[in-house]
């Protein structure tokens, strides 16, 4: 119909989820209300029989599981009738819900891969099933807190300041949660000398706050500690055991956390329980099911440790991949090209119009407002009206518009009316009927980035799937406004799924993309946010991040408006943020204010896409199926106003005068229940829930089909169906995805991740940042480099390295030695004579805490830390040159810290360039198109084979850097084959190619790219004439 005018493309990577068991298991017949105890008990046997429905119920709901154990073992008294009753309508219920909707429901829901194949065919590969325990948040985060509450572990932890305290007057106010009533809580101190020190750091050790108390407040230790649980039980600070949700293993990066740490005799029970209870994790993880028993050996060991009502958290991948006909791919894309063409003409969130206009009004189009002082109410304009964790603003109040489309709504009616007048069971869409009901002209350059769309596929076998017979029908949950957000968590399970899923990571000179990181209000929620983050920079909001490039801070973010609406802007460099999310949490519920606005402008100026709705006639009893070609847009559905209030025997008058099928669908929100109203147990759930939810509607199975087999034929698991839901995903046209890479694909194999502390007099750090204008830099390493020369070069150092920085303060040299007071003392009089000389503007002293998880892993510091000290004596040595001799050092530097690193990854003994051209190509370096570079391609090559042929005056130089990043290559390689590494091998070596060309030009990303392109055609290039014999 409309292919040449839509506004999105199909990915061709999608997500099948599927139900564990086929539909059949939850069509006993049975009268809960008529059958005797015998009877009852009889069911209730046949369901707790099957030990994988047991193991999932004592897993979901292990109070049922108890209370019907015990009916069926008589190890208590049997129950009344009445309450055995209970147990078969809540065993019924919670059996039905999970084997209905394949959505994450504990135990039963699984997920795979799909694609979408060139030719019109159905194809279905089965691999193995694989299983992941982790620890549930519900039980891990009370857990890490009441850890932060020992005196013994608190004493050695890093703590860090909540990003979203305000000052008020002569007060600090947090707005936070109870987690055990999940209301606002409101947390106000008073300022006094000794918090306003504390509060004055962003990050800070535990032993150093109590050094600073002791010395300059004369408060004693244990004073201290008590001061300083009651700040982190009350969140003005935690610490950096919180867990960094990431998609890592949990309690495993709680124990590389905690490895770090002098555990002392009282603690040793605690962190050996820890490890004993990993273990068991582990081993009910796996290609198949875990026993009852071993499931039930793991929660009694964690439940020793801390009781929950949730203690493991499963993911379960059906090693299932389809590939989809071709035709579907095309029907998917004119489902959404249809709703978008079919919804109102609201762009971006509702409560952000009037925001807007607040705004606007506020500050206008020229001025960018820090978010931390746009929402508090004391400085800025607070949130919009309808925010509310916490309520306050001094927005105006709003109401969602409510504007009639007369038109709209008269055409709407009169298809209503004649499906209802000439009993039909759908109204069947015309290209006229989509122009009419149009509320306004859709202009594809107004769509959204990427959208979700949730999906059965109705058809009765393979066969008939291949042959185009088919209907593809939107869900009762119909998808989200973020391509990728469901499957985010599913990552580590979907290896495959990753590597052509997100759109690319956006680094441009005008603009950058970014993900939100930050716990949820609830502890349960925090499942969903646990997504691997890939290749994406990070906004973390009061999780403890390392403290790199990749990572955003709150306070660096701020809002300025255009004539499309509100964006968020890097107040560092000036760059547009581009907000996108991996995950399926419901921000209005668990994001604090300041992290909702910032995701609720990632949909500014677009006009999203909404289901099919018949507006005011959603009140009506019936509603017809609306369906458009293959697609049906929405089912047939009943109210249940007149059927709640009845008794059972009022089912068949009510199904008789309404045509409700055998076979249909009771839906509200999340739930669905797949229900056989011939069956008196499906009969008495319907009533008993209709009673409960006033939301619930009866909807028919999708497609309207004559039983269950006719929708999900074409998904059998030995012989049976079972139900199935397919995610397409979808991106705006000019906007493209990455290709397979290796650096997009997350490391699954890593459970480790730290924040590694390195104290002054502790492992003899000195970390300081020296202050100056960007423009004085250059001249300030020529003018100090004889003095920083003698300071690195001293028989005591063991390591020392430095980078160029820039953060609110202004631009500045950090400088790291690990080396005695002497060093120290020679350093600090460096810099005294900095300031006194008017080279730099001033100095501050600093904890220096390495990225330990982003450059593989504690067992690489030490190399790590000699490749940057070799580096930086490369980088300080070269200085003084000018242009492109500068440039050919530095792309001398790169091609050997390549080509080093490769060689140690593979082993090799001798100098081979081409391990060098292949890690340029596993991360996916483009080549040069470069004018400088092709006018003078020649010198460039000539340079780079001059130090290969060790004929330049680079090379003893260059033989350390090849040394010390070879030997950082093998331990890359032994750590991953121990499963040691905390990042994959091309992440660190990316990591030190961009700190290489850091310490040579600054943070500066268009140099950055420029000659890692023309590193890769250099390469290229010399492989080439290696390969022709050519040298």
């Amino acid at each position: 119909m409309r292919q040449e005018k839509k506004a999105m493309d199909a990915i061709p990577n999608i997500t099948i989820r599927t139900a564990a068991l086929p539909y059949l298991s939850i069509t006993q017949q049975i009268n809960p209300l008529e059958s005797q105890k015998t009877e009852l008990l009889a069911y209730l046997r046949d369901i707790y029989s099957n030990e994988y429905i047991s193991l999932a119920i004592i897993h979901a709901a292990p109070s049922l599981y108890q209370s019907a154990h015990d009916a069926i073992t008589g190890s208590q008294n049997i129950p009344s009738a009445r309450k055995l009753k209970k147990i078969v309508l809540a065993t019924s219920k919670y059996v039905n819900r999970a084997l209905s909707r394949p959505t994450p429901f504990g135990l039963f829901a699984e997920v795979g891969i799909g694609t979408f194949n060139r030719k019109d065919i159905l194809t279905i590969t089965q691999e193995e099933k694989i299983i992941h325990a982790d620890a549930d948040y519900k039980w891990l985060n009370p857990l890490i807190r009441k850890l932060e509450q020992h005196s013994s572990i608190l004493r050695q932890l890093m703590l860090h300041r909540n990003d979203l305290i305000r000052k008020q007057h002569n007060h600090y106010i947090l707005y936070t949660v109870n987690k055990e009533s999940m209301c606002n809580k409101r947390v106000d101190i008073r300022c006094t000398p000794i918090i306003d020190d504390l509060l004055n750091d962003k990050d800070i050790s535990v032993k150093t706050i109590l050094d600073r108390l002791s010395r300059q407040f004369n408060v004693d230790e244990d004073t201290s500690l008590s001061l300083i649980k009651r700040l982190v039980n009350s969140d003005i600070f935690y610490s950096n055991l919180r867990p960094a949700h990431n998609g890592e293993e949990r309690i495993s990066e709680l124990l590389e956390k905690l490895s770090h740490i002098a555990i002392q005799e009282e603690d040793k029970d605690i962190v050996e329980q820890l490890v004993e209870i990993n273990n068991k994790l582990h081993s009910i993880s796996g290609y198949t099911y875990p026993s009852m028993q071993s499931y039930q050996d793991t929660i009694k060991a964690m439940g020793k440790i801390q009781k929950s009502d949730a203690y493991v958290h499963f993911q379960v991948g059906n090693g299932i991949s389809i590939g989809l006909p071709k035709s579907v791919q095309k029907d998917a894309e004119l489902a959404i090209h249809i709703s978008q063409i079919l919804s109102k003409n609201r762009k971006g969130m509702s409560s952000l119009q009037y925001y807007y206009n607040e705004f606007v009004e506020q500050y206008g189009f020229d001025e960018t407002v820090p978010i931390l002082d746009l929402t508090d109410p004391a400085k800025g304009i607070g949130v919009p009206n309808d925010y509310k964790y916490p309520q306050y603003s001094n927005t105006t109040s709003f109401s969602a518009n409510n504007n009639i489309y007369e038109e709209h709504e008269h055409y709407l009616a009169s298809l209503f009316y004649d499906a209802i007048t000439k009993n039909k069971t759908e109204v069947i869409l015309t290209d006229e009927d989509i122009n009419k009901l149009q509320y306004e002209k859709f202009d594809k350059e107004d769509s959204q980035e990427s959208a979700e769309l949730y999906c059965t596929i109705a058809s009765k076998d393979m066969s008939a799937l291949s042959e185009g017979d088919y209907l593809l029908v939107i869900g009762p949950n119909p998808g989200s406004h973020a391509s990728g957000s469901t499957t985010g968590r599913f990552m580590s399970l979907l290896p495959k799924y990753v590597e052509k899923q997100f759109l690319n990571p956006i680094f441009e000179p005008d603009e950058y993309s970014a993900v939100i990181n930050y716990p949820t209000r609830s502890d349960a929620a925090a499942n969903l946010i646990d997504t691997p983050i890939a290749g994406e920079r990070i906004i973390s909001v009061n999780i403890p991040e390392e403290n790199n490039e990749h990572c955003i801070s709150l306070s660096q973010i701020g809002i300025r408006a255009n004539k499309e609406g509100l964006y968020a802007v890097d107040l560092y460099t000036g760059q547009k943020i581009r907000i996108r999310a991996h995950n399926t949490v419901y921000p209005p519920a668990q994001a604090p204010n300041e992290v909702r606005l910032l995701i609720e402008i990632m949909n500014e100026g677009a006009r999203l896409w909404n289901p099919w709705s018949w507006n005011s006639l959603d009140s009506f009893p019936y509603r017809p199926r609306v369906r458009y070609g293959h697609i049906i847009l929405s089912s047939r559905s009943w109210r249940l106003d007149e059927l709640r209030e009845s008794e059972l025997a009022s089912c068949k008058h009510w199904r008789e005068k309404w045509n409700v099928p055998r076979y249909c669908l009771a839906v509200s929100q999340d739930m669905r229940l797949l229900l056989d109203l011939d069956n008196p147990l499906h009969q008495t759930l319907l009533i008993n829930e209709s009673r409960k939810d006033k939301q619930l509607l009866v909807q028919e199975i999708p497609a309207g089909g004559n039983n269950p087999d006719a929708v999900w034929g074409w998904m059998r698991k030995d012989g049976q169906s079972i139900c199935s839901e397919i995610v397409f995903n979808f991106h705006k046209i000019d906007h493209k995805f990455s290709n397979s890479s290796t650096s997009m694909i997350p490391y699954r194999k890593i459970i480790s991740r730290n924040n590694h502390i390195f104290l002054p007099g502790n492992e003899n750090w000195l970390s300081c940042r020296i202050y100056m204008p960007p423009e004085n830099m250059v001249n300030y390493l020529k003018n100090n480099l004889t003095d920083i020369l003698d300071c690195f070069n001293s028989s005591t150092v063991k390591h020392s390295f430095f980078v160029r920085y820039a953060d609110r303060q202004g631009t500045h040299l950090r400088i790291r030695i690990n080396g005695n007071d002497t060093d120290f003392n020679r350093l600090t009089s460096i810099l005294v004579k900095s300031i006194v000389d008017g080279d730099a503007r001033t100095y501050d002293f600093n904890e220096y805490i390495p990225e330990v998880n982003r450059y593989g892993g504690i067992q690489m510091m030490e190399l790590t830390h000699q490749c940057f000290t070799t580096d930086s004596m490369n980088a300080l040595q070269q200085i003084d040159k000018k242009g492109m001799e500068y440039d050919l050092d530095s792309l001398a530097a790169l091609c050997v810290m390549l080509t080093g690193f490769g060689n140690g990854y593979a082993k090799s003994k001798s100098f081979d360039l081409q391990e060098g051209k292949r890690w340029a190509d596993y991360l996916n370096l483009s080549t040069s198109h470069d004018k400088e570079y092709q006018k003078n391609r020649k010198i460039w090559i000539e340079s780079i084979k001059s130090v290969i042929l060790h004929e330049s005056k680079q090379v003893s130089k260059l033989d350390d850097l090849y040394k010390a990043y070879r030997d950082l290559g093998y331990m890359m390689k032994k750590s991953c084959n121990n499963y040691t590494a905390t990042s994959s091998p091309t992440r660190v070596i990316g990591s030190h190619l961009h700190m290489c060309l850091n310490r040579r030009y600054g943070p500066n990303p268009e140099i950055e790219d420029r000659l890692l392109r023309i590193a890769q055609s250099v390469l290229t290039s010399i492989n080439q004439s290696i390969k022709y014999g050519e040298f």
